[in-house]
């Protein structure tokens, strides 16, 4: 990555700001590449960059649970069993400018990102990352979001204007507040203000989620939410592979498990067709 004055001369002010305080690291495998940003001071959020030879669009995933990937200087993730990661060279190979997404410095602990992920300073990280992807790629940039993700990927859609993403995929959406060791969580993508969103929205969901949070039911009503959205498309699956441990866990329906490539296929498709 050019850090020189000289070559940041001609870049957007704030553009030129990110790429001086990335750090980039470049490996032997020269697809891969691990950034990071400075979204806040004294806060860092790492980034884990798949790169095709040409890319036609660019795609942020932001992974379920707590939020952190654990990604390594040497491109490792330390947390890669979410449908998001575990397919990120998936993603790559649909000739996408894939980017890995981590928790911030400052929520990297047990906790993870919790509510954070529904302020307006998470939507402001995320708009970071946007404007540094841009400089990478001049092509649309996507945000995707599964499980817990997609409550970063709508924050990020009703908050962002002009620093916005091109569009956003909501996959296995948390659709009702949920439990977690014993103490009633409210998060879900209904928290965010939906209509405010004003790109296109892709859904997908698995009929056969067996996730108290995730039900495809209460899909209809994530749909009739988003009255702004120029378009809104909806892709629904069946079957898979038998589920390795509880039903919201990413090696069940609520992650695809066993349909990966057919899933990551059919989003980047919708993706590419809003281009044309």
């Amino acid at each position: 990555m050019a850090t020189g004055r000289r070559g940041l001369r001609w870049l957007h002010p704030l553009v030129a700001i990110l790429s001086l305080l990335a750090i980039a690291t470049a490996h032997a495998e020269d697809h891969r590449e691990v950034v990071d940003l400075v979204p806040r001071p004294g806060v860092t959020m790492r980034l884990l960059l798949l790169k095709p030879p040409v890319p036609v669009a660019s795609v942020l995933l932001f992974t379920g649970g707590d939020g952190r990937v654990g990604i390594g200087e040497d491109v490792s993730v330390r947390f890669g069993g979410n449908f998001l990661i575990r397919t990120r060279e998936f993603w790559a190979r649909e000739q996408l400018l894939t980017v890995v997404v981590d928790a911030p410095s400052d929520y990297q602990t047990t906790q993870g990102l919790g509510s954070y992920r529904l302020y307006a300073e998470h939507a402001r990280d995320i708009a970071a990352a946007i404007t540094f992807v841009r400089s990478r790629a001049p092509v649309p940039v996507w945000l995707v979001g599964t499980s817990r993700g997609t409550l970063s990927v709508a924050n990020a859609g009703a908050r962002l204007g002009a620093e916005g993403a091109d569009g956003i995929v909501l996959t296995s959406s948390i659709l009702r507040g949920f439990k977690n060791r014993g103490t009633f969580v409210a998060d879900d993508v209904f928290d965010s203000d939906l209509a405010a969103i004003r790109r296109p929205v892709l859904i997908a969901h698995h009929r056969e989620d067996g996730c108290p949070s995730t039900q495809f039911a209460d899909v209809a009503a994530l749909q009739n939410r988003l009255v702004n959205a120029p378009a809104v498309g909806l892709l629904t699956y069946e079957g898979g592979l038998q589920p390795i441990g509880s039903p919201c866990e990413a090696r069940a329906q609520h992650g695809y498990y066993g349909l990966e490539g057919r899933v990551v296929r059919d989003i980047a498709a919708w993706i590419t067709g809003r281009r044309r």
